[in-house]
């Protein structure tokens, strides 16, 4: 395995552990839980059922729940889920909380002129905060970043700040559902009209309802969130025989508001005079197992007893003896419906747990090839002093760059093996059909044979390297923009209209990517989004950075040149030719830019991409880098058509040489006599041999891509291109770059071309990964 060879310490280990991509669980829920008659301990079961369904799947990967921790339900889930981290000794699992206003605004408002956290209440949230980070507030969506300005109206709860806060509960609400791959809901199972509030975040997240200042576009699939309810009744409410039982809710029911849960449940095809039949049958769909082990095969009256409608469905065929009633087709029916519903959850759930999973394969593999993770870093190039979210977005996409040109190696090589030693067992039965008539040469062939079926079964067909190398650059090329965005302050001014909202988010990746179709890959958009959301949490952006633009057009600068790259110029050779090759001369200070080994090379994705275009003569590694793959393309195809030209024409002298004898002319080649062939066995052989070695190129030309390459490096070039061209063009402008105004100008127009160029790569590498991935994609509901 390639890769560092020094000596592994436990502190490596560790800086790979802490850099595990988590899976984010949000909460949502009544902030008045019916709390009496021991209902708590109830509640407490439920989620606990529910972590441990999550556990089981996530394996090594964090867990974090995301919760505004309000009283009630959240403050319940979140003390459940630090007693099931000291119950079961499980360290990954932790507590992140997200708060709409500053704490002291959000603990001392008063609704009403009463108190919203009683001294009860603000107890509980202060000793769950013990085993906590300190909270994250989320920016003023209003645009002002100031919160003192509205603090103490916050606190009086004025009239004109009502509005406000509800705008801040809901969207810390929507925050919560953007970020999380699993919900967690105790809901009384009622819709409301409210614009914030438990029913609105259990309808985002089934509807895929993003921020509010999110611009949808139509082909984009919404990005709904599975939950797992578990009915909570409210205070005054009557006692439901399922209260407190989990229901998976994954598909995506079209809500209506103002109906209740039941409109979600197929009963209205009940006769009148059965409404406690609804009780019973309810209880049984919220009676889901989400254990995720097999029953025990139980007896059939033990079935009846648990199922009501299916014992109400005998008893109707007892009284009728067997004929059919409108009564019972009904209940069938029903039986029918609840059957589907239940199978469609399953699979539903299926499916989410194998993105989590994806996401778990991640990290585990992270921490298998750590030797090659901790070898030679690239990074993401640039040169000056990185701030520490790019720093952070780095070391991921650095673990990404490294596990996916370990399995596209792997996979070149393996693949190679077999080629050849498909090819070396054809060989061996050729000489030994007619050739060299020997025992020893069939058993090493059939050897060969068993031995290349082995290395195919084991590395192609169960470890699927293709789709990992898929997958882990779909990832790392999605951090690689991401990197150069935060690095540039790169501003999302196309999700916000307002100016003073745009202003205060980053651009993020995972909104442009990945948006227009739903297969195996999906788990890398989930990955993306907890990547930004552990950076927007460990280092949260300054009230400096929030008001507007940067200034800093050198920092803009350095990242145009490290990303995009510089302009071409002109180099002449010693026979007298000239040629543009990406710029290594730095056209404002005149530093030649040089790599580590001191050669002077040009920085950049542009200088990147030409290099494997038109090849690299310094490149030391292999054919492919030196010649470049146009070269390597045009070798491959013409090397095919060759070999199939000499087996034409060994075939053609193959025939002459056996119907010569048959029309009467006698005609042999004596071979040497150290040759113990004829010719015509020669001949044959070669016939044969020709074709066998043009499927072979073929088949090397599969694996290596050198023509799907090539197409795409040149189509991301001439991208890239042209930004290189328009950010040349504003610099060379005439202004005085001192001038701060004109300085923030240049930077705002290379921070939209940045955005821009980002956008083209991620919408060009889809498609690129839509089209090699070896699995099938999925039509979106």
């Amino acid at each position: 395995m390639p890769g560092n060879k020094a000596k592994i310490t436990q502190a490596d280990i560790d800086r790979l552990q802490k850099r595990k991509i988590p899976v984010y669980v949000g909460v949502i829920g009544h902030r008045d839980v019916r709390m009496e008659q021991g209902n708590d301990a109830a509640i407490r079961a439920s989620v606990s059922r529910v972590l441990d369904r999550i556990c089981k799947e996530c394996g090594e990967s964090p867990i974090i729940l995301l919760t505004a921790l309000a009283k009630g339900a959240d403050q319940i889930v979140a003390e459940e889920f630090l007693a099931y981290a000291k119950r079961t000794g499980n360290a990954n699992l932790r507590v992140r909380i997200v708060l709409p206003m500053p704490e002291d605004v959000y603990l001392n408002r008063t609704v009403g002129g009463i108190p919203d956290f009683s001294e009860a209440d603000k107890a509980r949230y202060r000793e769950i905060c013990r085993s906590c980070e300190p909270p994250y507030v989320i920016p003023y969506v209003s645009g002002n970043s100031e919160w003192d300005k509205v603090k103490d109206l916050l606190l009086d709860n004025a009239a004109g700040e009502t509005e406000t806060a509800d705008r801040q509960f809901s969207e810390v609400e929507r925050f919560i559902s953007d970020h999380s791959m699993v919900y967690i809901a105790l809901w009384n199972g009622e819709l409301t009209q409210s614009a914030a509030g438990t029913a609105t975040g259990i309808k985002d997240a089934l509807h895929g309802k993003l921020s509010a200042a999110f611009v949808q576009q139509p082909l984009h699939i919404p990005e709904n969130r599975p939950i797992y309810h578990i009915y909570t009744p409210k205070p005054g409410r009557e006692t439901k025989p399922y209260d407190y039982h989990i229901r998976k809710i994954f598909p995506e029911p079209q809500l209506e508001s103002g109906k209740s849960w039941y409109s979600m449940t197929p009963f209205e095809d009940l006769v009148s005079g059965e409404e406690a039949l609804r009780d019973e049958v309810l209880s049984e769909l919220f009676s889901a197992d989400i254990s995720g082990e097999k029953k025990p095969r139980v007896k059939k009256k033990a079935d009846n007893e648990a199922a009501p409608l299916q014992r109400l469905i005998e008893s109707e065929q007892a009284r009728t003896g067997g004929k059919k009633s409108e009564y019972l087709c009904r209940l069938q029916a029903l039986s029918r419906r609840i059957t589907e519903e239940k199978n469609k959850a399953d699979d539903r759930e299926k499916k989410l747990f194998s993105q989590i999973n994806k996401i778990d394969e991640y990290n585990r593999k992270l921490i298998g090839l750590r030797k090659y993770v901790l070898g030679k870093r690239y990074g993401l190039g640039f040169a000056h002093s990185i701030k520490p979210s790019t720093a952070m977005v780095q070391d991921y996409f650095d673990d990404s760059d490294r596990l996916a040109i370990w399995y596209r190696d792997r996979r070149e090589k393996i693949g190679k093996r077999i080629i050849w030693l498909a090819g070396l067992a054809y060989i061996g039965l050729g000489v030994y059909s007619d050739m060299f008539n020997h025992p020893a040469i069939m058993f090493a062939y059939l050897a060969v044979m068993f031995f290349t079926y082995i290395i195919w079964r084991r590395n192609f067909r169960s470890r699927s390297m293709h789709n990992c190398y898929v997958d882990y650059r779909v990832l790392a090329e999605g951090l690689r923009v991401q990197g150069g965005w935060y690095e540039a302050d790169v501003y999302d001014h196309v999700k916000y209209k307002n100016p003073a909202e745009y202003k205060a988010h980053v651009a993020n990746v995972q909104d442009y990517y990945l948006r227009k179709q739903k297969n195996s890959i999906t788990w890398v958009r989930f990955a993306l989004r907890s990547i930004n959301l552990e950076v927007m949490l460990n280092h949260p952006r300054t009230e400096a950075e929030r008001i507007g633009y940067a200034d800093d057009v050198d920092r803009v600068r350095n990242v145009c040149t490290y990303w995009l790259g510089l302009p071409d110029e002109k180099v002449t050779y010693p026979d007298g030719t000239e040629e543009w090759l990406p710029g290594i001369t730095d056209p404002i200070t005149g530093v030649a830019h040089t790599n580590k080994a001191g050669k002077r090379t040009p920085p950049g994705q542009a200088a990147y991409l030409h290099k494997k275009i038109y090849g690299n003569p310094n490149s030391k590694k292999n054919k492919a880098e030196k010649l470049g793959v146009r070269k390597m393309a045009e070798k491959c195809d013409r090397l095919p058509n060759r070999l199939i030209i000499g087996a034409v024409i060994a075939t053609i002298l193959l025939a002459i040489y056996i119907a010569l004898p048959l029309c009467g002319v006698n005609f042999a080649v004596r071979m040497p006599e150290f040759i113990p062939f004829s010719m015509e066995s020669i001949l044959l052989f070669l016939a044969g041999a020709f074709p066998v070695a043009a499927m072979m190129v073929n088949e090397h030309n599969r694996i290596m891509g050198y023509e799907e390459d090539l197409e795409h490096y040149m189509l991301t070039f001439v991208t890239y291109k042209r930004a290189i061209e328009d950010v040349s063009d504003i610099f060379a402008e005439d202004g005085n770059m001192k001038n701060s105004q004109v300085a923030a100008s240049k930077a705002v127009a290379c921070q939209e071309i940045l955005f821009e160029i980002g956008r083209e790569s991620l919408q060009e590498h889809a498609d690129w990964a839509a089209l090699n991935i070896g699995r099938a994609p999925v039509v979106p509901n």
